[in-house]
């Protein structure tokens, strides 16, 4: 019931005008029967040749090869009982289509005789080629609470992820790039002076924010709430750090794959965060560009 609201909200902030033009039914089919199933190559067929796979708490998987070692360790870890995807919208960027939407797991752990089931949001990033055909690009997913058991896992540790944030971002040679730039600077600028008042207007009004183990946030409104409530409880942050690595498209829509990497240090408390996401931006009317879509993950 939650979630058929939450869809609907969502499916009433994006309006008509993230209307997928290509039909991805066949593609959405085998990924999901495939987790369901547990099948390796069914699932890494559909991997384009730079495609990253962007899950909550673990690094990112670049590449066809280790996207593919991600999923058999995955299936080798746990039994699957049950996989559902929902697709809330599907938004078009130039060659892309992304698309957005909820899942349950229901598994059961290796040694472990007790099933388990989470939920969380997902984007799905395809890219099509110059014969219409589409291979996955980007899967990004977290989760919409606290799932300990899955925060604590080693189950990946052996496996060569990288942390995004330490990898080149794009550079400041064009237009689109620089306006990218502007949000992250904007953006930091505002998180390390704790001024949530105004860090909600990257946001455009219709935006809808996942965050980290919580749910969906739909409308500015919504997610000023919530900033102001998260950031709260933050510490002192001496460095901030959101980077993007890729961008596409300029109008109406603009994607980037983003990281962050946040410091803090005090008397009795100090550490690291660092984290990546999919943020889909939109061009207003006056060439500025607002936060219309963003997800966001911990590496750790």
């Amino acid at each position: 019931m939650v979630r058929s609201i939450i869809v609907g909200m969502i499916a009433a902030c994006m309006g008509g005008a993230a209307t997928a033009e290509v039909d991805l039914s066949k593609l959405r089919a085998q990924i999901e029967r495939a987790v369901k199933s547990e099948d390796l190559s069914a699932i890494t067929t559909v991997f384009g040749p730079e495609v990253r796979i962007m899950p909550e708490y673990q690094k990112t998987m670049t590449g066809p090869d280790h996207a593919a070692l991600y999923y058999k360790t995955l299936f080798d870890g746990i039994d699957i009982n049950l996989f559902d995807k929902t697709l809330t919208e599907t938004i078009p960027i130039d060659m892309l289509k992304v698309d957005i939407g909820a899942f349950t797991l229901n598994y059961t752990a290796a040694q472990s005789a007790e099933a388990k089931e989470v939920s969380g949001h997902y984007f799905d990033v395809w890219e099509e080629s110059a014969a219409g055909d589409y291979v996955l690009i980007a899967q990004a997913w977290n989760f919409d609470s606290v799932y300990t058991e899955i925060r604590e896992t080693t189950m990946f540790d052996t496996l060569s992820g990288i942390h995004l944030a330490f990898t080149p971002s794009v550079p400041v040679d064009s237009g689109a790039a620089f306006d990218h730039l502007a949000v992250n600077l904007y953006n930091d600028a505002a998180m390390i002076r704790q001024q949530s008042d105004i860090l909600y207007h990257v946001y455009s009004e219709d935006a809808v924010m996942y965050p980290h183990d919580s749910g969906p946030r739909v409308g500015q409104e919504a997610i000023k709430e919530f900033l102001e409530d998260y950031t709260s409880g933050w510490p002192s942050f001496d460095y901030i750090k959101t980077a993007s690595h890729r961008i596409e498209g300029t109008a109406p829509y603009a994607m980037s794959l983003i990281s962050y990497n946040l410091r803090w240090d005090s008397l009795d408390n100090s550490g690291v965060s660092i984290g990546k996401g999919i943020r889909i931006m939109k061009r207003n009317e006056d060439g500025s560009l607002r936060t219309y879509r963003l997800i966001s993950m911990h590496d750790q």
